[in-house]
């Protein structure tokens, strides 16, 4: 199973801003995990998932967001390994790109508290891994 690409709307709330007025940089990792439940969503419906621990989050702000904007974010799986997957997360405000994050997750088994293997079908395509 290809693990899909998700683009998905965020509402920017004002509770998401910060004095200076644009949005914080706390709410960017709120609007990737957003982008991320949604892709998981998506694969759910198609095959089953394990748990996941998140192990590394890195964001490169490129430029702000103002309350008001359309915002959306692009999902991508851009690496999967046997145990872990990393997904690369485009965050636009309208069409400027305004930010790049990644997240690596690790598969999890919540009663063991021990990493897991990801399901050995899922992959990603060359065209998706490219895009990160």
């Amino acid at each position: 199973m290809n693990i899909p690409t998700v683009k998905t709307k965020i509402q920017v709330r004002f509770s998401d801003t910060d004095a200076m007025g644009h949005v914080a940089s706390s709410s960017y990792l709120h609007y990737m995990e957003v982008g991320r439940s949604e892709l998981f969503n998506e694969i759910s419906k198609k095959s089953e998932s394990p748990y996941f621990a998140v192990v590394n989050t890195t964001i490169d702000y490129l430029s702000e967001i103002i309350f008001g904007q359309n915002v959306s974010i692009v999902t991508v799986c851009s690496q999967i390994g046997k145990k872990s997957l990393t997904l690369s997360s485009d965050i636009y405000a309208g069409d400027k790109l305004s930010a790049k994050g990644r997240v690596t997750l690790v598969g999890f088994d919540p009663e063991s508290r021990k990493s897991v293997c990801l399901p050995a079908h899922w992959e990603i395509s060359e065209e998706e891994s490219s895009l990160s």
